[in-house]
């Protein structure tokens, strides 16, 4: 029986499932509290598998239809909260998860 030998030098990079992580417990939440926006949430969400497929060193193109992906769902997420009503706090959370969003894009554009 082989053994499979585990390098202990170097650390995981969880930075991505630890946005995953948030990103589903915010979601969660909104669950419970009505007000609470989702579009960061979600963006959150993307970039954290952004960054966990950077981690495990995926194919360009999977990388690149993971956000193009996460852009649908964010930009679906954006309309149905503006549709009911468009306050201050719709507006500022659209305006995080598109920043959000940008990241994983200068991201995915950086590693390339």
């Amino acid at each position: 029986m082989a053994s499979t030998q585990f390098s202990t030098d170097s650390t995981p990079d969880l930075r991505g499932p630890i946005l995953i992580g948030i990103g589903l417990a915010t979601v969660l939440a909104a669950q419970l509290y009505a007000t609470i926006p989702l579009a960061s949430a979600m963006a959150v969400i993307g970039l954290g598998a952004t960054l966990t497929l950077f981690a495990r060193q995926q194919h360009e193109l999977v990388i690149q239809f993971n956000l193009l992906i996460y852009a649908a769902i964010v930009s679906f997420t954006i309309g149905s909260q503006f549709y009911p009503s468009a306050n201050f706090v719709v507006l500022i959370d659209a305006a995080a998860a598109l920043v959000i969003l940008f990241r994983a894009f200068k991201t995915t554009l950086a590693q390339n």
